[in-house]
């Protein structure tokens, strides 16, 4: 692969100049240099007095190396990933861990509010489906396009906190399985594969994803149980629940964006409402979206 060749993507609000085709992401129009480069490098230096350090990954204040798969990458001032040993044999692996943690990380080094969600958008503004893997949010998602609704991101929610919270879009495509697409309506010829040994596949959601930003109207917080509720958690359950949700927490502190993190979780708390949102999966199928969401979720952000 050429270092001559570079590619232009607008990804996560961003411009991105890369030494690496990227299938899954839309190609930028923009003639400028780019606000993040994806480099190839056949050095890897050690990371000087990391603050935080474990067998996957080091960080301090400045850059972050994320180890493994045979390759590993650094992240360094919000504006490089930079990929180390050009004999990597599965590239699909590779832009995997890129669009994934390396992005994760360094949008919270650029001071972006990161949370492990899912954006949707409607006329009056953006919602994030916050929870652990597992617990269905691209399904959710899934099953809202299909009511209307569009997709801003599926994995990572990325907030840009100030005078008015901005969520950011990410790139257009959900995580699910081919069974939960055919399911869900999507076609065939929008599933593609993550990678060889990935199980769920990548559904591109074509217009069904909005590519501008949004303003946030309201956050919730998924859970399963017996029988599906919808309740508004107080201020203070509401940010333990957005630090318990927040992308890669373990390296905040390393990367010494933990206070303004802690910060912006408690402005969000504090300005718009977070929703617990209990569901059924019954006999292991996620069930058809509760009409008290259904409800709560058109009074923050409009019907489509």
């Amino acid at each position: 692969m050429s270092r001559k060749v570079n590619y232009l993507y607008d990804v996560f609000g961003l411009i991105v100049r890369s030494d690496i085709l990227f299938p899954e992401l839309p190609v930028s129009s923009e003639l400028v240099c780019g606000d993040v480069s994806i480099v190839l490098s056949d050095y890897l230096g050690d990371i000087r007095a990391p603050v935080t350090e474990s067998a996957h990954f080091s960080v301090n204040h400045v850059q972050t190396v994320l180890k493994g798969d045979g390759f590993d990458l650094t992240v360094k001032n919000g504006c490089e990933i930079r990929v180390h040993n050009r004999k990597i044999q599965d590239w699909e692996e590779v832009r995997l861990r890129i669009l994934g943690a390396a992005f994760g990380v360094l949008l919270q080094q650029r001071g972006m509010l990161v949370l492990h969600g899912a954006t949707i958008v409607g006329k009056k503004g953006a919602l994030v489906l916050l929870g652990h893997s597992g617990d269905g949010k691209s399904t959710l998602t899934g099953q809202l396009v299909g009511r209307g609704y569009q997709s801003m991101g599926d994995d990572k929610a990325i907030i840009s906190v100030g005078v008015s919270c901005m969520v950011l879009p990410s790139f257009p495509y959900i995580k699910l399985s081919r069974s939960s697409a055919m399911n869900l309506g999507f076609s065939d010829s929008a599933i593609r594969t993550i990678t060889r040994s990935h199980i769920k596949k990548y559904i591109n959601l074509g217009d069904q994803f909005f590519f501008g930003s949004a303003p946030l109207k309201g956050l919730f917080v998924l859970g399963q149980s017996k029988d599906a509720a919808v309740e508004e958690l107080p201020k203070e359950q509401a940010f333990s629940s957005l630090i318990e949700q927040s992308y890669r927490r373990r390296k905040l502190f390393g990367m010494g964006v933990h206070t303004e993190h802690f910060l912006q979780c408690g402005q969000l708390a504090q300005r718009f409402p977070v929703f617990s949102y209990q569901r059924s999966f019954g006999d292991g199928n996620l069930r058809e979206p509760d009409p008290q969401f259904l409800d709560q979720v058109e009074a923050l952000i409009g019907y489509e």
